[in-house]
């Protein structure tokens, strides 16, 4: 009697064991599942954060893309029209001074540096310059007023009216710069018309002397100070 109860006690634990582990079981898998869950949610809405980061930061960029190309379409267009400007100023003055050799290519952009040859070489120099400071006045007119000094711009070889041509045009110019200051050889006043303003300063120095007696005494402190300077 005493072995059946045991025996039957025995079987009742074993069935209740297996009850618990299936039990276990069920909760166990239960568990894994929910970690399951857990995880690919956790991993869904890191995914979604990273993408609508990702989103925002496109967005941002495209949004600047355009305003730069909006401002690169602007520079294409003012540079489109500076040379155009440039290019008819210029044209003006190869037909005024009769520059034939220069082509129309050799001027169509501002950044190309054009010349001429021979005797119309001082000229094409001359009206480059100029014309450099003319579209600075045209774009800006309240930018820096700049000198400038021309050294003898005609060629010894230019002919009569090429070269009262050419002074006739650096005297017009001349109110466009702060100061301006050019030289040349046998130039008559009274062959050209030009404002009050301008000041002609005629040198009767002897030959291959820069200053006569007379002005080098009157100035010989200054001109020591000045060469004491190193500024010339």
């Amino acid at each position: 009697h005493k072995i059946k109860s045991a025996e039957s006690s025995y079987i009742g634990l074993s069935e209740r064991m297996e009850s618990y582990k299936k039990n276990i079981n069920i909760t166990k898998n239960e568990i894994d599942n929910y970690a399951s869950y857990i995880g690919l949610n956790n991993l869904y809405k890191s995914l979604n954060d990273d993408m609508f980061s990702e989103y925002q930061i496109q967005t941002e960029l495209n949004d600047r893309l355009e305003i730069i190309e909006e401002k690169l379409k602007k520079v294409a267009e003012d540079k489109a029209n500076l040379n155009k400007k440039y290019y008819e100023m210029i044209d003006k003055l190869v037909l005024k001074f009769g520059l034939n050799e220069l082509e129309e290519s050799q001027y169509k952009s501002v950044i190309r540096v054009f010349c001429s040859s021979g005797s119309n070489k001082p000229i094409s120099t001359v009206i480059w310059y100029f014309t450099l400071n003319n579209l600075k006045k045209y774009y800006d007119r309240d930018s820096l007023s700049l000198p400038m000094v021309l050294d003898s711009p005609k060629n010894a070889e230019m002919d009569y009216d090429k070269e009262q041509a050419l002074i006739e045009y650096i005297l017009e110019e001349a109110p466009n710069y702060s100061q301006l200051i050019f030289s040349s050889i046998g130039f008559n006043p009274k062959d050209f018309r030009y404002d009050g303003n301008i000041k002609i300063i005629e040198l009767n120095n002897s030959k291959y002397q820069l200053l006569d007696e007379k002005t080098y005494c009157e100035n010989e402190e200054l001109l020591e100070l000045v060469i004491n300077l190193q500024l010339i």
